[in-house]
């Protein structure tokens, strides 16, 4: 066959090729979306984590605040609308105003905790700072909660000593004690936590970006 059958005859229209029935052996580029590097690293997950974790904490402690408040005024409405001992809210009847007003003061901050979750989950720039505020007021409310909490169950346990004798006083401060304690670690467990992990240095150069 001589190159004049290959390339048609001149000055006629050459018929095109047909596509090949194998795919090409070299592929050519992928689509990438902008901006997109190989050596790029991974987005990091931890601001979704602590952000829908602050919300739920924040909701939970909300709710928790609110009826902190409400409870101790209908305990009293309760005492005094039955016939149960009239000197038990003698011992709470001290400390319901501070019962109430700590609560309060707990709704606010789990308001803050909320606010705090939201801006770190859209990673806002102001939400870590928000997040160490709300660290260290918690951990303050949770040492006045205690003492409160102290007073009452200490003023409660004065009253079952002489319903029920001095070993009464024992048995009820091997439970007091222990209570107390885990109430601190469990309420500084999450502050504690968000004030070291915002203070570590590759946590500090990611949260510089955010906008």
């Amino acid at each position: 066959m001589n190159q004049e059958d290959l390339s048609g005859r001149e000055g006629e229209p050459q018929t095109p090729m047909p596509p090949p029935l194998t795919p090409p052996i070299e592929p050519g580029p992928l689509a990438r979306p902008a901006g997109y590097s190989p050596y790029a690293s991974p987005v990091p997950v931890w601001p979704t984590v602590i952000g829908v974790l602050g919300i739920v904490l924040g909701s939970l402690g909300l709710l928790g605040g609110i009826w902190g408040a409400v409870a101790p005024i209908v305990m009293k409405t309760l005492f005094q609308n039955t016939a149960m001992d009239p000197n038990m809210p003698q011992f709470t009847e001290r400390w319901i105003h501070w019962t109430v007003i700590l609560s309060v003061l707990t709704s606010a901050v789990a308001v803050l905790l909320i606010v705090a979750g939201a801006g770190i989950l859209k990673r806002a720039a102001w939400s870590p700072r928000a997040a160490r505020i709300w660290a260290v007021l918690k951990m303050v409310l949770v040492i006045a909660n205690l003492v409160v909490t102290f007073e009452i169950q200490r003023s409660a346990l004065a009253a079952a000593t002489q319903a029920g004798g001095p070993g009464m006083t024992v048995n009820a401060n091997l439970i007091m004690i222990p209570s107390l304690c885990f109430g601190l670690l469990w309420g500084w467990a999450l502050p504690v936590f968000l004030l070291i992990w915002f203070s570590r240095a590759s946590i500090k150069e990611q949260v510089s970006k955010w906008t």
